[in-house]
C-alpha cells in the first residue's frame, strides 16, 4: 500500500481547510503528509505532526531564488517510492506530469480550489501546460459541481470530474449558544468576517446595511490599527445609536462559536469580477449555515440553488442593493436556526458531501 503526499503551494494556516479534511479522512487508513507553501509565523497553528512547510527549509527565507528550491524539493518528494500524488491546484502540475511519466505506477490526483484566470494567476507556461493535459490525472476533484461542469467544457476533459464541497465537518465542540454580545433582544445581528477593504465590499455593506432598521452589523476584520479605525469610522459616519461593532480578527474556532449567537452572515462575491466569483464556492459559505445562519449572498452560480432550494436566506439579484435584499429577507421572516443546522447536517456537512467522491479516491488510491 502505497504513502500518499498531498502538495500545495498555498498558504493554509487560514485558507484552503478542505486540504486538511481531505488529510485527515485518508489519514485513517494510509499514511500522508500535507505540504504547503504556509509562513512560518503562521505555521504554528497547523503544525499536527502531518503537516511540512517548504518555507520552513533554509531556502526559505531566500525570496529571491526560494521558488526554485521548492520545486526541486516538490520533484524529489514525488520521486519516493511507494508514494501517489495528491496535488491542490496546478502550480506544481508540469513537476507532477514528469515524475508520472519516469514512474507510471504512480497514481496523480489533481483537486482543484482556484479557476487560473484574471484574479488568480501562475506562470503562463504552467497554465499552457496544464490546458494542453487537463485530461493527465488519474482523479480530478472540484469544489463546486458548477465549477466542474466549467471545467470541463473549457478544458475538454472526457473522465469525470468528482466533487467536494468547501464545507466543514459537523460541529464536534460543544459550542456556548448564550454568548452575551450585548445586542438588543429586538435586533436582528448582520455578521461579516473578513478584510478592511472600505474601498471595495466592506464599504458598500455599511452604506447599505445602514439605511436598514432593526439591525446590528458585527465585523470581525483583519487588518492594522489604522485600517480598523478607519472601518469604525465609517460606521459612526453611516449607523445612527451605534448599532455596530468592529473588531479586529480571531480565530476561526472562536468564530464558529460567535456565529451561533448572530442572525445574518453576508457572502459577497460579485458575479461579473471574474470567473472565480461567477463560481464562487467559499468555505464562509458552509460555516455559516453549519451554526443555523440565514444567508445574504450574491447571485454566485452554485450557491444560490443551495439557498434557494432550502429557503436559509436571499441572493442579492442583479441591479438590486444589499438594503434591498436584506429587507426583503427580515420581511419574509428567517429560517429557524436549528432548522438550518438540521440541513446542514443530513446533506452538506463534510462526512455527508465527501461521501462519494472520497470511496471512489480510495478505490483509485488501494
Amino acid at each position: 500500500m502505497n504513502d500518499i503526499i498531498l502538495i500545495t503551494k498555498h498558504d493554509i494556516s487560514s485558507a484552503y481547510s478542505c486540504l486538511h479534511y481531505l488529510s485527515n479522512e485518508l489519514r485513517k487508513e494510509k499514511k500522508i503528509t500535507l505540504w504547503s507553501c504556509t509562513s512560518k509565523e503562521n505555521f504554528k497553528r497547523i503544525d499536527d505532526g502531518f503537516n511540512y512547510s517548504f518555507l520552513n527549509y533554509w531556502y526559505g527565507s531566500i525570496k529571491s531564488v526560494r521558488l526554485i528550491f521548492i520545486y526541486f524539493h516538490v520533484f524529489f518528494l514525488m520521486m519516493k517510492k511507494k508514494t501517489d500524488i495528491i496535488l491542490n491546484d496546478i502550480d506544481f502540475f508540469p513537476i507532477a506530469y514528469l515524475v508520472k511519466k519516469i514512474k507510471p505506477q504512480k497514481k496523480l490526483v489533481l483537486y482543484h480550489t482556484e479557476l487560473y484566470e484574471k484574479d488568480v494567476k501562475t506562470f503562463k507556461y504552467i497554465q499552457d501546460f496544464y490546458e494542453k493535459h487537463a485530461n493527465f490525472p488519474d482523479f480530478i476533484i472540484e469544489c463546486l459541481n458548477e465549477r466542474a461542469i466549467y471545467r470541463k467544457k473549457k478544458y475538454k476533459i472526457n473522465k469525470e470530474i468528482f466533487v467536494i464541497n468547501n464545507t466543514l465537518p459537523k460541529m464536534n465542540y460543544n459550542v456556548d449558544r448564550l454568548v452575551d454580545l450585548k445586542v438588543q433582544k429586538n435586533k436582528k445581528i448582520v455578521f461579516y468576517a473578513g478584510g478592511c477593504n472600505l474601498d471595495r465590499d466592506l464599504g458598500k455593506f455599511i452604506k447599505e446595511l445602514s439605511k436598514v432598521d432593526g439591525i446590528f452589523f458585527l465585523a470581525y476584520c483583519y487588518g492594522n490599527k489604522e485600517e480598523l479605525k478607519s472601518v469604525n469610522d465609517m460606521c459612526q459616519k453611516y449607523f445612527i445609536n451605534e448599532n455596530f461593532k468592529i473588531n479586529s480578527a480571531i480565530s476561526r474556532t472562536e468564530l464558529l462559536k460567535i456565529m451561533h449567537s448572530v442572525d445574518i452572515g453576508i457572502i459577497y462575491y460579485d458575479p461579473e469580477f471574474s470567473i472565480n466569483h461567477y463560481y464562487a464556492a467559499p468555505s464562509k459559505f458552509f460555516e455559516y449555515i453549519s451554526c443555523g445562519l440565514n444567508v445574504i449572498s450574491t447571485n454566485n452560480e452554485g450557491i444560490n440553488h443551495i439557498i434557494n432550494e432550502n429557503g436559509f436566506g436571499i441572493c442579492i439579484e442583479s441591479g438590486n442593493s444589499i438594503s434591498i435584499a436584506l429587507s426583503t429577507l427580515l420581511k419574509r421572516g428567517l429560517k429557524d436556526r436549528n432548522e438550518i443546522i438540521d440541513i446542514f447536517n443530513k446533506k452538506y456537512c463534510y462526512e455527508i458531501d465527501s461521501k462519494k467522491t472520497i470511496n471512489e479516491l480510495k478505490r483509485v488510491l488501494n
